[in-house]
């Protein structure tokens, strides 16, 4: 009749949001992003997303790299929702070493990622505007550019309560900074560079460091004046631009920390 697919009838049902649901169990072509009918990725989640909607994902596995341009929107596992840690690491976004497993392009908005292991890119996440990065594990990414855990050129996103372990890259294993940004509540361990800065490296960019490890990282070859802490490049003199607060940087290759330009500690064991 002539109401055939309205309110459901006679098709798949409609459903506007604003959150949506991802499962490994659901279907992008049958789903519609309800809790009764989750879609099967996160990216088709993604994409029929507007600002302020939220996508949330069920615990499991999902090999897919996923892309987010210019959505004000939050991307999250079930910890989101009950404060459970453990669907952290049972949430898993799985890159098959194809590409970055994330990739937030945002200019005028700002992305949430909450809850989720990222591993096997060619790199963990790259942040090329506004972004808060919570409550993540990134861990055995390796990329053949620079930033292997996490790559940051753009605005001054937000990294808390992260686990950055284990990722390689020319520079910057766990963390390469183009720019600004906070790094809160973070352990970045376990990273190894050929070049520069086993676990953050930093180049025009001046970051906030506070209360975060920065241990066991490593440098790989025979670089002169390389840290495999912290390493920093191309900066100013003018006011202290890198601030590190109450963190720690021990059991690291070469140098734990090589600041270019001014810097201000506070409270810190290194």
């Amino acid at each position: 009749g002539e109401n055939m697919g309205a309110y459901g009838v006679g098709c798949l049902d409609y459903y506007f949001g604003p959150v949506y649901y991802v499962s490994t169990s659901g279907s992008d072509s049958e789903g519609n992003g309800s809790e009764e009918n989750p879609f099967a990725t996160i990216q088709k989640g993604i994409d029929v997303s507007i600002d302020n909607d939220t996508i949330l994902v069920y615990d499991g596995t999902y090999s897919e790299n996923i892309e987010i341009n210019n959505k004000n929107i939050v991307v999250g596992s079930m910890s989101l929702i009950d404060g459970d840690t453990a669907h952290i690491s049972s949430t898993i976004i799985y890159g098959n070493q194809v590409e970055r497993v994330v990739t937030i392009g945002n200019i005028f908005s700002s992305t949430t990622l909450y809850g989720f292991t990222i591993e096997n890119g060619n790199g963990g996440v790259v942040v090329n505007g506004q972004s808060i990065i919570n409550n993540c594990i990134i861990r055995d990414n390796q990329s053949s550019s620079d930033g292997g855990g996490i790559y940051v050129n753009g605005s001054e996103p937000q990294i808390i309560n992260c686990k950055i372990l284990n990722n390689s890259a020319p520079s910057g294993g766990g963390i390469s900074l183009l720019s600004d940004a906070i790094i809160e509540n973070c352990i970045i361990k376990n990273n190894t560079v050929t070049l520069y800065g086993g676990g953050i490296y930093c180049n025009y960019s001046y970051p906030k460091i506070i209360n975060s490890l920065v241990i066991d990282n490593n440098i790989v070859g025979s670089v002169n004046n390389s840290a495999g802490g912290i390493h920093t490049e191309n900066g100013g003199s003018s006011t202290p631009e890198t601030i590190i607060i109450n963190s720690t940087i021990y059991g690291n290759d070469e140098y734990g920390l090589r600041i270019d330009g001014s810097i201000l500690l506070m409270n810190n064991i290194i």
